[in-house]
């Protein structure tokens, strides 16, 4: 009759093992003790701990690139409804290019777009307002 696996005809064998490094045998380590050796964590942090190294990048608001093309919409488009002056196309002209690199660059760095795309809306919509303004005062 054939013997399980692990098992003589004195019944169960322990394992022969390697000598330790203080000439013990080897044993496995239990389901819940750490293995030996210098390197292993003795403990694992709580969750939700910063990691030695520090943690993720703290999120980055808008870049200086966003903000001035906001602030230039803004006023492009006061001036397009109050001033009717072609300052306030060149302001709308000046905010528009800078609200294109503004998103884009935003888009690459992982930042915020809001003010970005707020401030070419503003230029885009600042544009045709003044000349419609300007139209309908020489009516």
């Amino acid at each position: 009759m054939t013997q399980p696996y692990g098992h003589g005809p004195q019944g169960p064998q322990q394992p022969q093992g390697m000598p330790g490094p203080h000439g013990a045998p080897w044993q496995a380590p239990g389901p819940y003790q750490q293995p030996p050796g210098p390197g292993w964590p003795q403990q694992q942090p709580p969750y939700g701990a910063v990691p030695p190294g520090g943690g993720p990048p703290a999120p980055r608001g808008p870049d200086g690139l966003s903000i001035t093309a906001l602030v230039l919409g803004i006023l492009a488009l006061l001036g397009a409804g109050l001033l009717n002056t072609i300052l306030s196309v060149l302001l709308a002209v000046v905010a528009l290019s800078l609200s294109i690199p503004a998103v884009n660059t935003a888009r690459s760095a992982r930042r915020p777009i809001g003010m970005a795309v707020t401030g070419l809306v503003l230029a885009v919509v600042a544009i045709p307002t003044r000349f419609v303004l300007l139209g309908l005062v020489f009516l």
